[in-house]
């Protein structure tokens, strides 16, 4: 049987067949004026007709845009599909697929059947675009010329599809992407512009150009220089790196250019970041600065000459007094030096030294805002970032219209660094002689009692959604089900609050006994035995809350770290000890909530079994008044235990002064104060 040979992929086709069975090309054995013709007559919204495949294929070159759009929105697919041309509805879908629009026509014409001779073709000059060695700030445009060496109209798009904060399409701005429409030639300004990239690298970059007469791609390279450095005698530097070397040979000749902050612009310049953050030092701690922000140098550790001061001062005096900022490393130390608090202010802001750096400040109590006693911090950032904190506590006799408790004593003298001058300051108040502080201590007792109530309080209604609303119905119902019955849906405890329908009493005190599993599944009278249920409910249930809250502990790890002057490299060790002390303390919480709820539990089982929303709502008032029982038995005890009194209450007494302080109410800030 005689056959047909596709010209296009070479496939055997049966004589009688008019279009190749594979690929929908014409067969040249039957191509001929008919076979090319359109099934119907296709119009393009310009009005031009076109009767063949040919025509066709020439109008959406001629019409390169609008011949897209018709792709784009399904048009062709849909006449196709209208001639029962499923080879060509299918090449329509699949070249509409392509994410760039040029290339999905490009594609669609291709599987046209038909003898197109008249077709554009693209070509490029250059074809590899090298720019060089590119000073740092200078601008620099080549010319790209795109010639058309078919016939027709050559249309398409040029692209910038990598180097796009570097190169540009036009001279007056940042343009990636631009339209072609040419018979023959059309020329491109390819245009660099370097300011704010980093000097010393070599950047690569390419263009993507796509038309109906192929596609190219176009790579560029460019070595970026940097901007010498020009302030002598470090003139025609050209690196970091160097600088730094010439820097380390002559420390006391960049001191001025530091300062000055010519470096810091030189860097600017050049796209790069500068290493130090904040104020630049004075001297050679300047210098000492710089070369830890480059990483040449490792910070010295550094610490204060004492961590805490307290004055005695009468109204409207000024108390200067100094601190020693100092390492053991023979290095320069170097701090920036801040108050919040007007009535502290730090004389020098800025201090730098050999070794060791006086840190001079002043309390002045014209600007007094505080009761007759208060305290500040004044806050060094030094070398490394390193955070550190001077605690000032003053007293301040004959306020107005405050009545001191004593009358003001001559203050002791003392000096606080080598060679400083003398500088007045008090002693703590309860190591003078004669002072009795046993009446303000039973004061301070009250607000420790108070804020303990308050704590139990806040933590037995933060509970309620997690244990009474969710907590217990999941444990109890995994203790069942541990047991081998599964709580029904339509059982008692299947309802709001049906766990409040088991005998806790008994369960939680692990007595001996059982109870009836009808309140799991109704009808089912076998029994449970309470210190089984019991043992898995516990479990269950201080499982099931410590799973819920212990990244509260990793959170609070992190948060320490950073207000304690850690770095992004502390953060992971902060995260894994708060997230063991969660998983911790949320344990121990969870054990001591359930034995806490043996009192409300207690008064409950009095009250019989019950559910539904209203009976849990009672529940819940009922332990939460319970547990300001609990809250007074543990006010009583744990502030005499002063660890566990500086870790539970203090943090949540400070909050509470700080609010009086906001208010304006500052004695009430003062008495509630932690100790």
């Amino acid at each position: 049987m005689p056959v047909s040979i596709c010209p296009r992929c070479k496939h055997i086709n049966p004589e009688y067949a008019i279009y190749c069975h594979f690929d929908g090309v014409v067969l040249q054995a039957q191509q001929n004026a008919v076979t090319l013709r359109l099934p119907s007559e296709f119009a393009f919204p310009s009005g031009r007709r076109c009767r063949t495949y040919d025509e066709l294929a020439q109008g959406c070159q001629e019409e390169w845009a609008s011949a897209r759009d018709l792709l784009l929105r399904g048009v062709f697919a849909q006449f196709f599909r209208g001639a029962n041309r499923a080879d060509l509805v299918r090449a329509a879908d699949d070249a509409k697929a392509q994410s760039n629009p040029d290339i999905a026509l490009t594609t669609f014409l291709g599987s046209l059947p038909g003898t197109r001779t008249q077709t554009p073709k693209l070509d490029l000059n250059p074809r590899r675009i090298m720019f060089g060695a590119v000073l740092v700030g200078e601008t620099k445009t080549v010319p790209l010329t795109l010639t058309n060496q078919g016939a027709g109209m050559l249309q398409g798009t040029v692209s910038v599809t990598e180097g796009q904060d570097w190169l540009s399409l036009s001279e007056t701005g940042r343009v990636h992407e631009i339209e072609i429409a040419t018979v023959r030639d059309h020329v491109v300004k390819l245009t660099i512009n370097t300011k704010g990239i980093a000097a010393g690298q070599t950047y690569g970059a390419k263009l993507t150009v796509v038309t109906n007469g192929g596609v190219v791609e176009v790579p560029m390279r460019m070595d970026l220089v940097a901007q010498p450095f020009a302030k002598p005698p470090f003139q025609g530097i050209r690196s970091q790196r160097e600088l730094a070397e010439k820097v380390r040979l002559q420390p006391r000749a960049a001191v001025p250019i530091f300062e000055s902050g010519e470096v810091e612009r030189w860097f600017i310049l050049n796209g790069w970041t500068y290493p130090v953050h904040g104020s630049i030092a004075k001297g050679l701690g300047g210098v000492q600065q710089f070369f830890e922000g480059m990483g040449v140098s490792r910070p010295p550790p550094v610490h204060l000459s004492q961590n805490e001061f307290r004055f005695t001062a009468k109204h409207r005096d000024t108390i200067k007094a100094q601190v020693t900022l100092q390492s053991s490393v023979k290095k320069w130390v170097f701090a920036e030096v801040s108050s919040q608090s007007p009535w502290l202010k730090p004389t020098n802001p800025q201090v730098a030294g050999q070794q060791h750096a006086t840190v001079p400040f002043e309390v002045d109590t014209n600007l007094w805002n505080l009761g007759p006693i208060g305290e500040g911090m004044l806050t060094l950032l030094a070398n490394g970032g390193q955070k550190l904190t001077l605690k000032v506590v003053v007293e301040v006799l004959d306020l107005p219209g405050i009545q001191n408790a004593r009358p003001a004593r001559p203050l002791p003298t003392a000096t606080f660094a080598p060679g400083a001058p003398p500088t007045t300051y008090a002693p703590r108040l309860d190591t003078m002689p004669g002072i009795d502080l046993s009446a303000a201590s039973r004061l301070k007792y009250v607000p420790a009692l108070m804020t303990m109530i308050l704590l139990c309080l806040l933590f037995r209604i933060t509970m309620a959604p997690l244990a009474d609303g969710l907590g217990r119905s999941s444990a109890a119902s995994s203790a069942a089900a541990k047991l081998g019955i599964e709580p029904a849906p339509g059982s008692p405890f299947a309802e709001t609050g049906g766990w409040l329908q088991l005998p806790w009493l008994p369960i939680l005190a692990g007595a001996d006994g059982e109870f009836k599993a009808s309140v799991f599944q109704p009808g089912n009278n076998a029994d449970v035995n309470r210190t089984e249920f019991r043992h898995y409910f516990a479990s269950y249930f201080i499982r099931w809350l410590v799973l819920r809250t212990w990244w509260l502990g990793a959170l609070a790890g992190v948060i320490l770290i950073l207000r304690r002057g850690g770095g992004p490299r502390d953060i992971p060790w902060g995260l894994i000890a708060g997230a063991a002390t969660g998983l911790g303390v949320s344990a121990t919480l969870a054990a001591f909530f359930l034995v806490a709820e043996m009192i409300p539990h207690a008064l409950w089982h009095f009250v019989g079994a019950q559910s539904g929303f209203g009976a849990l709502l009672m529940w819940t008032l009922l332990a939460t008044l319970c547990w300001l029982v609990v809250g007074v038995g543990l006010g009583v005890i744990v502030p005499l235990i002063a660890p566990v009194r500086r870790l539970v209450i203090d943090p949540l007494q400070g909050l509470i002064a700080s609010l009086f302080r906001v208010l304006g109410m500052n004695p009430l800030a003062d008495y509630w104060s932690p100790e």
